[in-house]
């Protein structure tokens, strides 16, 4: 990846809409004693975000925290005593604050990205609905997984424009973190241009937009999934998206896994106009989905390597020993914090998801 670096001339990188010379270029550090610090200052200054992705005249004036995961279909589920587990990346926990955390099932895996009539009439289908594994539903969990993504870019870019702004001089030393900042504007248009697909799709009921492979477990789960990630290789190690690339465009998966009646489905999606790129993917999934064991290998690293949108059952966390969280929250961890010139190790597994040997098991 060429490494950037922001020029006096060049629009601020806070997002002020200055040049850099005329904004952050005069301002002085402020000190932070480690990286959570930073992160936590971050939270507190970013302003809050709430607004609806299928904005509309149909719009209704409240914006609700609307579940990436359902609530009373799937969390519900999963809970226990109305609590699930879920990934906290609060400062006061973990090195970044990546560490398991007990919540309240209302509170899991929400953003206010819908308001209440479009987060009631879009999704209802498969709120209200048993799966059948039809285009329609399977379109509506990839554009819940979209949301969770779309809305974790917006916070994301303004935290980082927080951080910029705080300390301009430090950021700007590190041409890594630079280049990621960058990144988060470039992934912003086109992330727009991607809701602008969805919403048009959803409109027009062409669900055909996305394509969906499915597998189907004859057990329940004990976890559930939603999100949005760029895939990088394939099963034999090819590349499908450079990651550090500011000129390619990402082939993006939209990956649902939940819990229902007795099975389990695990739901693989990809935009049909990305289906050259992703096909052969999909096959390689295809030929080991009847060897449980490389599968499950496969998906455990795929989803500790990719998401960060998790609900986990108590019953199943609390019986796994400190080993096992450790190696689920390393992957976890280093794919979080592999930006700028600090090792990924997730992208390391995810060139190797078969062969990798993963040391925890979401499907046992």
């Amino acid at each position: 990846m060429k490494r950037n670096n922001i020029e006096p001339y060049e629009k601020c990188l806070c997002g002020s809409g200055k040049k850099f010379k005329f904004c952050c270029y005069k301002n002085k550090d402020l000190e932070f004693h480690n990286v959570n610090e930073a992160c936590n200052y971050s939270k507190k200054n970013v302003p809050k975000l709430s607004f609806c992705i299928h904005a509309d005249n149909d719009c209704d004036k409240e914006i609700i925290n609307s579940h990436s995961i359902q609530n009373n279909k799937i969390i519900s589920k999963l809970s226990v005593d109305n609590h699930t587990y879920i990934i906290d990346f609060s400062s006061q926990t973990g090195f970044l604050g990546n560490d398991f955390k007990i919540i309240s099932r209302n509170k899991a895996t929400t953003s206010k990205s819908f308001c209440s009539y479009h987060d009631n009439k879009i999704f209802k289908p498969i709120e209200c609905s048993d799966y059948l594994n039809n285009e329609e539903q399977n379109f509506l969990f990839a554009y819940r997984a979209f949301s969770k993504h779309y809305f974790d870019n917006q916070r994301s870019l303004k935290e980082q424009q927080v951080i910029f702004k705080a300390r301009p001089k430090a950021y700007i030393s590190n041409s890594g973190m630079v280049t990621h900042l960058k990144g988060l504007y470039i992934e912003k248009e086109k992330h727009e241009n991607l809701r602008l697909k969805f919403n048009s799709a959803l409109d027009s009921k062409n669900f055909s937009f996305i394509k969906t492979y499915v597998i189907e477990l004859n057990y329940e789960i004990q976890f559930a999934t939603a999100y949005m990630a760029p895939l990088s290789y394939d099963l034999k190690g090819n590349q499908v998206s450079d990651l550090y690339s500011l000129i390619d465009d990402m082939k993006y998966i939209f990956v649902t896994m939940f819990p229902e009646n007795g099975k389990s489905y695990i739901l693989i999606s990809w935009l049909f106009e990305d289906n050259e790129y992703l096909k052969e993917f999909i096959n390689q999934v295809d030929m080991i989905k009847k060897d449980k064991s490389k599968l499950f290998n496969v998906l455990n690293n795929l989803l500790a390597s990719q998401s960060d949108n998790f609900v986990i059952s108590p019953n199943m966390l609390e019986s796994w020993d400190e080993s096992q969280k450790k190696n689920f929250l390393a992957i976890f961890t280093a794919t979080f914090v592999g930006i700028g010139d600090i090792r990924n190790i997730g992208q390391e597994i995810e060139k190797n998801l078969e062969r990798s040997p993963c040391k925890f098991n979401l499907f046992q």
